[in-house]
């Protein structure tokens, strides 16, 4: 018996039972099964060598380490979760074995090579149909079984999909006596008022009268909590504990406090925001209840999501008015430059549509400067006048240094130096910039200028009415007092007006007040966060970060390939709608007409739903509210969001690009919209419900993330905000609903115990899948042929966590090709998959890699750039010759860098031996279909074997444990080896 086969489940070759496996005592082999003779004389032979090291050893007391699969987090966190299932123990009974034994075995006892299932104990109890139907039942009904058996089903952490109120005493969740009386405040006062009022009654009850309307929170069985290991406070005791001892420990604490706020600072947005606790503030002049820092927080997403969303609106209904006039008068050409010309000159065009067009403008900006005088952002109006927007040629002109006053005209600078605005007709500037430095100077095309002019409009508004209930809710008249100096030159004396500092006490130390730096707040002393907030406030709007002309460059580059390896792709689509429909089943979205729901109002169709609480909300009223909170318009994974500025570019390439963020904007709409509709209905606030939403499918605004976040981690990692929501929400899920997670390995099991007509056990296949293969979650297909399909689920972005080498290789995978290619080529070393991506031995004109097919049809011109040629190569395997392609291997880096998904897709298209099923699977449905060569990774892991008790055998005789001797009698082997084993 070899040492792998005595280790009985272990590492990556399990003895098996049937004979088949890689190292069986029988001749009947699992890669003999399609061999000719000669190959399987071959493989036996090294299959001989094999043990002939292996006791070569042993003689020398040394037992050759056996080659380990590595398992990624995913697999290990399925592997955990499964313990303690019932199955096993129920197997025992009917053997007459031990029931409490076999359950402890299965519940802390070593890893099972093979879990039992409840389709195991049918077949032991002599249910075993012949046909795929009769399998197909028996099927189905073990996993049901498996599903309501198992303890894990029934364990919840948390308060799950209750209703929540937020009060001065934080956010409670609501259990049903409490539902009800929320329930009847609503229907009496309306669905806003009901909550006030709910709130209110919440916080009037005393300490243990408020635990009769909430939630019970902690660890449940079954809805019920556990008693005393249940409760919240015993499971987040010893991180309380960790934090406090860290807090207190003299020199620790310094350097734990300063990383803790500089961690929450850099990944958690509004961290300072959300921990100012609701205040009174008391000076001299008044006193005042000042709310926290999460009402703010709401406030400030509100009204940059409405902003957005207002300003979109109002962007399309221009394009709208543009593409009608265009379908209209398709003659003519530059019907942009002819609206702003006659605008500007106070005249007509003659053609009714565009005349129309005027007549809207001139009204909206009559209206415009009405709304804008009222609030003093405005303080006089031009007739028929044009914001002077910089075109693409002037905005280069700055970006050079170049100076726009002193190259105007004299008149022009007079007049810019009075009223601060450059009154000139646009298209006179332009002329004369062209004729001095021959390129205009400002944006020509009407639909452009009006539509930043718009959303400028609907910006400055929203900013103030932003500050004015700001300065209400959170501002603070300050104490002043005037401080006189003499100059010791002229001897005057002179006066200035001091601001008094302000701190208010607060348990956890205090909160400053200082003055910000907007003239609509001055003389408001706001609490200092806030303050910061508030002055970075324009940039978020705008998305203006981008700090000079390179890294705008770069963002651009990036947009374009984020788009280019994912947008264009329907197996992107797919797997992205059915990782949405898997995190919102995870938030307790059970029902699919929610989803035809929201396909209904994202198409404008009539229609409406009631709340639990009667309220009612029309499907016209639901699409308005996708679009103010910022649920429409999302990307998704494709994280490419839209502004305005979008909208304003044209050519060809954007209009390419439109196209899949267009689809990518449908499908988020409907899975968002569906999640939201179904919290309405359960009885949450839209405003909760669309916060839930982002907790779910996350918020891909500029606002969702941090400055660090936004400003280096975006540019880093290309999907970083996928990654940096949903590998903590999973973790969440987890924690919160285990039975959930655990359904994944008892669908896998189902669809093995399925697949009765192959050659070889389900466990012997699995151990047998090279190793990227085996951390996926994979459903075997029927047939004698191991086919597997393949779901990119989103729970299986655990393996991110950077436990092992592969979370590490995933992470490394996440690097932006622009940032990473010239690392890996400078190293000549693969970051996510290891190896060398050349062998620096051989001379360069032979470092070549092997390439698809069809690049023979490339012009020799660049055939011969790439090294591209054809050869034949041995299969080191199989021993078989084959006819090949292969090129230059810096070019085939450099190709899969850039262009990995579209050669990759290439290469499926184009491969002869995949069937047009398994090619859909690939590249439309998302769900790839793998096949696994048995006999390739059989006869692979043999060889790898091979090769590893070969370096084993030459380190130690390189040191002198292993002498060269030949003449150890054979009985004395067999003794030691019977000792050892």
């Amino acid at each position: 018996m070899s040492l792998l086969e005595h280790k009985r489940g272990r590492g990556l070759f399990p003895e098996q039972g049937r004979g088949r496996g890689l190292f069986p005592e029988r001749e009947e082999l699992g890669w003999g099964l399609d061999m000719t003779p000669e190959k399987r004389d071959q493989m036996l032979k090294v299959q001989k060598g094999i043990r002939t090291m292996e006791e070569r050893l042993l003689r020398h007391n040394i037992a050759a380490p056996l080659p380990e699969q590595e398992v990624g987090t995913f697999r290990k966190i399925l592997g955990f979760i499964r313990r303690g299932e019932t199955a096993p123990a129920i197997m025992a009974g009917i053997r007459g074995e031990s029931m409490g034994r076999a359950y402890w075995q299965s519940a802390f006892g070593a890893e099972p090579l093979q879990r039992i299932s409840y389709t195991d104990v049918f077949n032991e109890m002599g249910w075993r149909p012949d046909t795929k139907i009769g399998r197909f039942v028996r099927g189905a009904t073990g996993l049901a079984a498996d599903i309501l058996l198992d303890p894990v089903t029934w364990l919840t952490f948390g308060v799950g999909g209750a209703i929540r109120i937020k009060t001065k005493l934080g956010s409670l969740a609501l259990n049903r006596k409490g539902g009800k009386i929320l329930g009847d405040y609503i229907k009496r006062y309306g669905d806003e008022k009901g909550r006030r009022f709910m709130a209110t009654f919440l916080q009037n009850q005393k300490k243990e009268g408020i635990k009769e309307y909430v939630v019970k929170d902690g660890l449940k069985f079954m809805g019920h909590q556990i008693p005393i290991l249940g409760k919240r406070e015993v499971v987040t005791a010893p991180f309380k504990t960790i934090d406090w001892i860290a807090r207190h420990t003299p020199i620790a604490n310094v350097v734990y406090k300063k990383a803790d706020d500089l961690m929450r600072t850099a990944f958690i947005p509004f961290s300072k925001i959300e921990a100012l606790p609701a205040m009174k503030a008391i000076t001299k002049k008044h006193k005042k209840d000042i709310e926290d820092g999460t009402a703010f927080k709401e406030l400030f997403l509100r009204t940059t999501k409405g902003t957005r969303a207002e300003q979109m609106r109002a962007g399309e209904y221009i394009k709208d008015l543009s593409i009608k006039a265009k379908k209209a008068l398709p003659e003519e050409k530059e019907l942009g430059k002819l609206l702003t010309a006659s605008l500007e000159e106070g005249r007509t065009t003659g053609f009714k549509v565009l005349d129309d067009i005027l007549d809207y403008a001139r009204k909206e900006h009559k209206n415009m400067f009405l709304v804008e005088h009222k609030y003093k952002i405005t303080t006089h109006e031009l007739p028929d006048y044009l914001k002077h927007v910089l075109g693409k040629e002037g905005m280069e002109f700055i970006r050079d240094g170049g100076d726009i006053i002193s190259h105007l005209s004299k008149p022009l600078r007079v007049r810019l130096t009075k009223s601060r605005n450059i009154e000139g007709a646009i298209m006179s500037i332009n002329k004369e910039w062209k004729e001095k430095f021959g390129y205009k100077l400002f944006e020509e095309d009407f639909f452009k200028i009006f539509t930043m002019r718009t959303a400028e409009h609907i910006q400055n508004v929203k900013m103030y009415e932003f500050l004015t209930e700001t300065a209400r809710r959170w501002g603070v008249q300050p104490e002043t007092f005037w401080r006189q100096s003499i100059d010791p030159l002229t001897g005057k004396i002179s006066r200035k007006k001091i601001v008094r500092p302000l701190t208010i006490p607060t348990k956890k130390g205090g909160v400053k007040f200082v003055e910000s730096t907007a003239p609509q707040l001055k003389g408001v002393l706001l609490p200092e966060p806030i303050v910061k907030m508030i002055d970075d406030y324009s940039k978020i709007l705008t998305s203006e970060e981008a700090a000079n002309a390179f890294l705008r460059m770069y963002d651009k580059l990036l947009r374009f390939w984020k788009i280019s390896v994912t947008g264009i792709f329907p197996a992107f689509h797919a797997r992205n709608i059915y990782g949405s429909v898997w995190n919102n089943w995870l938030r307790g979205l059970n029902n699919p007409i929610r989803y035809k729901q929201a396909h209904d109002v994202a198409k404008g169709k009539a229609g409406n739903i009631t709340t639990k609480f009667g309220v009612k909300y029309d499907y016209a009223q639901i699409g308005r509210m996708l679009e103010d909170l910022g649920l429409s318009k999302q990307p998704g994974m494709l994280d490419t969001m839209r502004n305005v500025e979008h909208l304003l570019e044209t050519g060809k390439i954007k209009k390419a690009l439109d196209t899949p963020l267009a689809i990518t904007e449908a499908t988020e709409r409907r899975v968002r919209g569906a999640l939201f509709i179904d919290r309405l209905i359960k009885g949450d606030s839209p405003d909760d419900a669309a916060k839930l939403v982002f907790e779910t499918l996350f918020d891909y605004a500029p606002e969702g993330l941090t400055a660090f976040e936004r400003n280096v981690m975006r540019r880093v990692a290309p999907f970083y905000r996928w990654v940096r929501g949903n590998v903590p929400f999973q973790m969440e899920m987890l924690a919160k609903q285990p039975g959930k997670f655990a359904v994944l390995p008892k669908f896998e099991k189902m669809f093995d115990d399925m697949a009765e007509d192959r050659n070889l056990s389900a466990e012997q296949e699995r151990s047998l899948m090279p190793e990227w293969m085996a951390e996926m979650f994979t459903l075997r297909l029927p047939g004698a042929t191991p086919k597997y399909i393949q779901l990119d689920l989103p729970a299986t972005d655990l393996d991110m966590l950077p436990i092992g080498a592969s979370g590490w290789r995933r992470i490394a995978g996440m690097i932006s090709p622009f940032l990473k290619y010239p690392v890996e080529r400078w190293f000549g070393k693969d970051f996510f998959f290891g190896g060398e991506l050349w062998n620096p031995e051989l001379p360069k004109h032979l470092q070549t890699r092997r390439v698809v097919l069809p690049l023979q049809y490339l012009p020799k011109t660049i055939q011969g750039f790439l090294n591209f040629s054809k050869v034949k190569k041995q299969d080191p395997i199989t021993g078989e010759w084959k006819e090949t392609y292969q090129m230059d291997a810096r070019k085939v880096h450099m190709m899969r860098s850039f262009l990995g998904r579209f050669y990759s897709s290439y290469a499926r298209a184009v491969e002869e031996d995949m069937t047009t099923f398994d090619k859909i699977s690939h590249l439309v449905t998302g769900t790839p279909i793998r096949e696994v060569d048995i006999t390739r990774e059989e006869q692979r892991k043999l060889y790898d074997r091979q090769r590893q008790l070969r370096e084993l055998i030459k380190y130690y005789r390189r040191r002198g444990i292993i002498p060269r001797d030949k003449d150890v009698p054979k009985d004395e082997i067999r003794d030691k080896m019977r000792r050892h084993f």
